[in-house]
């Protein structure tokens, strides 16, 4: 995956991070919220497979956060390790 620059192989570290006026439930609900885009990002990282398999690939570590926003502030950070090194924040924007 090239992002901004820079070539993103996997084994990596992808932190997704949910800003939004309320808070999820930590275990169920914003995992779920954010399996749309956990399928995004592991397939462009590891392209070829089904869509939404890649996901499953143990190359991939994954960590899931949430932010309290402002009223009618949704968005998503995305965020990419490399060997522990931070390599990018991928995108942040209103949803």
């Amino acid at each position: 995956m090239e992002l901004l620059n820079h070539k993103i192989n996997p084994p990596c570290k992808v932190i997704l991070t949910r800003i939004a006026p309320r808070k999820l439930d930590d275990e169920d609900n914003l995992r779920t919220a954010l399996k749309a885009s956990k399928d995004f990002v592991a397939d462009m990282l590891i392209p070829g497979l089904a869509p939404g398999r890649a996901d499953g690939k143990s190359e991939i570590a994954w960590e899931f956060k949430q932010e309290k926003g402002k009223v009618r502030e949704y968005s998503l950070k995305i965020e990419l390790i490399q060997e522990n090194e931070y390599v990018e924040q991928v995108g942040s924007g209103r949803i």
